[in-house]
């Protein structure tokens, strides 16, 4: 997969259309793709947010306690404190 070079925006993207639904209809499963994008290229609060969405299993995100697991790990180890 090619890095996209703004991986911030990715999860910009997806917090406004996950948690306000801004310029966008609110969609947590398209969120779930950005966070998803932004994390595998080391965003810590997108995998944050990606293992959330994972663990609540709500919203159209299909509950993975694995998935989840996997993300709340990266983002523990690499310094984002709520995981």
């Amino acid at each position: 997969m090619k890095k996209s070079r703004f991986p911030d925006s990715q999860i910009v993207d997806a917090l406004n259309r996950a948690d306000k639904g801004l310029g966008v209809p609110q969609n947590y499963k398209v969120a779930e793709k950005w966070y998803r994008l932004a994390a595998l290229q080391g965003n810590v609060n997108a995998s944050y947010r990606l293992a959330d969405l994972h663990d609540s299993g709500e919203n159209g995100v299909p509950k993975d306690l694995k998935k989840a697991t996997e993300w709340f790990s990266f983002a523990a180890e690499h310094g984002n404190v709520d995981a």
